[in-house]
């Protein structure tokens, strides 16, 4: 949790948007940010003034590349060792995917 707090801290109280696959999924001033089970909670102030709740899940990995924060959902990163499961969690039938599944979130600052 430390580690994400220290990613996530510069973000507070400054415009930012959520981009995964190149499509923009939220976007508005961070306002507070914790941590709940298996999720990030995210409060965002939008354009309108509105505050809004955005659930990120945790990610396998987390870094900085410039002021980009990168969460890393991509599959090989969660079964590094075992070809076999990576094989397997991929193969498997999905009803219903979350748009974060086997990808990249990136949060960038907006310069505003």
């Amino acid at each position: 949790m430390n580690q994400l707090t220290k990613y996530l801290e510069p973000f507070l109280l400054k415009q930012a948007e959520f981009v995964i696959n190149g499509k923009v999924v939220r976007r508005g001033k961070i306002k507070v940010f914790n941590f709940r089970q298996y999720f990030i909670k995210f409060t965002i102030e939008t354009e309108s003034g509105d505050l809004k709740t955005y659930d990120v899940l945790y990610p396998y990995e987390i870094v900085n590349e410039g002021n980009n924060c990168v969460f890393n959902y991509h599959l090989s990163c969660f079964s590094v060792t075992n070809v076999e499961m990576l094989f397997k969690m991929k193969t498997i039938k999905k009803e219903k995917r979350l748009p974060t599944y086997d990808s990249l979130m990136i949060l960038k600052p907006l310069n505003s």
